[in-house]
């Protein structure tokens, strides 16, 4: 199985035209059985999957995404990103099947059993078995108690790779309510299943790989990292800081700008804090959050609190302007809060930023430690030092020429390393290796 860029390369290569040394033109099914994935979300995790099924399409693969629509009872459908369309079911489509499915759910609701999803499983299979016949690969965004699209590749003879963002269990277990009982054992299965199953599977960071090495017991060979990226094209330099400005509403001041959700891991409240030093070194500073969160309310009475005047709540918008307040940023900002368990996310508003060329000050955890080089292309500060955060961040929104240099590294390391292009060849060599090593 793959483990290094060299070696995709090399895949590449072997498999490619003898025109451009691309991959031959290749259908991939993208899955996601997870309810919550919606293509026009503003969340990250729809902004993942449509980045990467864009950037395949444009290298000149077919690729359909597949996903359950508004109902439970309908899976849907597209080619082109934009129109999705139901797809024919079998058992599971007929109407006394849902009448059945119905009462069983109203009774299992009514007992408070707990959720093991057994007809969404069923209802996704038979969807996918109806579908997807023809396709090259089955890439599955890794969902919990999802069983269906590993059965699905099983049955239709092709393999399945499996992208992995998060364990699941583990999640649950540390930021909300632990799983007991039959749904614990029934995540627990179904994860190694789909572990199991998988021709290969993609980690999005190296703690992530590890993690899932240690408590899984995956050969680390069958696990390829590959982390998020940006579209350079549209996240770059280039744009106009003062256009940006007069489109957002904004003034001239020094302005440093966070993007992301407002939850505990992003640490919204010592980011706070950390302002209100930062903006006694530098009056008129101001600071812009753009998200929403479930601690978007408390932070907004702790900006309150201390007298802050410079913070500006934009809310969640539409990813086609992150672009925008990016190019109004003087900094960019990136803080976490310390927590008991190892984050093994891939942050992809750091991978945004870079392409667009800002000064990043960001906390030293997980991947971010590994792709920020403290003074060459950002600032790191220890995870939790509101001091240090606060005294970055001043000394960027003062030092133009520093930021810049700083910008300037972090584009170029953008370009070379973290694109979505760079990201769809490596996922093409994963599946044509995958492929191979099926017939």
């Amino acid at each position: 199985m793959i483990t290094r860029r060299d070696e995709l390369t090399q895949v590449v290569d072997e498999a490619g035209d003898e025109k451009n040394g691309r991959v031959m033109p290749l259908r991939v099914a993208s899955i996601a059985q997870q309810s919550g994935i919606r293509l026009d979300d503003k969340g990250g995790g729809a902004i993942h999957v449509r980045a990467i099924i864009e950037f395949l399409q444009q290298a000149g693969h077919q690729v359909s995404f597949m996903t359950f629509g508004d109902s439970i009872l309908r899976v849907m459908v597209t080619d082109d990103l934009a129109a999705m369309r139901p797809v024919r079911l079998g058992l599971t489509g007929n109407r006394l099947f849902q009448l059945l499915e119905r009462a069983i759910r109203r009774v299992h609701q009514a007992l408070r059993l707990p959720y093991l999803a057994f007809f969404d499983n069923w209802r996704f299979y038979d969807a996918a078995v109806h579908a997807l016949p023809g396709y090259d690969v089955i890439h599955e965004r890794f969902s919990m108690i999802a069983v269906a699209g590993a059965l699905a590749a099983r049955r239709l003879g092709m393999p399945l790779v499996l992208e992995v963002n998060a364990d699941f269990l583990e999640e649950t277990d540390s930021f909300t309510e632990e799983l007991k009982g039959v749904q614990r054992t029934a995540v627990r299965w179904s994860s190694a299943f789909c572990f199991r199953r998988a021709a290969a599977i993609i980690a999005v960071s190296n703690q992530l790989k590890a993690h899932l090495v240690r408590t899984w017991q995956i050969p680390a060979d069958k696990i390829i990292v590959l982390p998020n990226g940006a579209d350079v094209a549209k996240f770059h330099p280039d744009a106009s800081r003062e256009e940006a400005r007069l489109r957002l509403g904004l003034d001239d001041a020094p302005t440093a700008v966070f993007v992301g959700g407002f939850y505990p891991w992003h640490a919204p409240l010592h980011l706070i804090e950390a302002f209100a030093e930062t903006s006694q070194l530098v009056p008129g500073a101001q600071l812009c959050l753009v998200g929403n969160g479930p601690m978007r309310a408390q932070t907004k009475a702790r900006a309150q609190e201390l007298g802050l005047d410079g913070v500006i709540f934009a809310g969640a918008v539409p990813h086609e302007q992150i672009p925008d307040w990016l190019a109004a940023a003087d900094i960019a900002l990136a803080p976490y809060a310390p927590l008991e368990r190892e984050l093994w996310f891939s942050p992809l508003k750091l991978f945004e930023y870079m392409a667009a060329g800002k000064a990043i000050v960001a906390s030293d955890v997980g991947q971010v430690a590994e792709v920020i080089q403290d003074g060459h292309n950002g600032a790191l500060v220890p995870v939790g030092d509101v001091a240090g955060f606060a005294a970055a961040m001043a000394e960027l929104l003062t030092d133009q020429v520093k930021r810049d240099k700083l910008g300037q590294r972090a584009r170029q390391q953008a370009l070379a390393q973290h694109s979505w292009q760079a990201y769809a060849d490596q996922l093409a060599a994963i599946y044509v290796q995958a492929k191979q090593e099926l017939t």
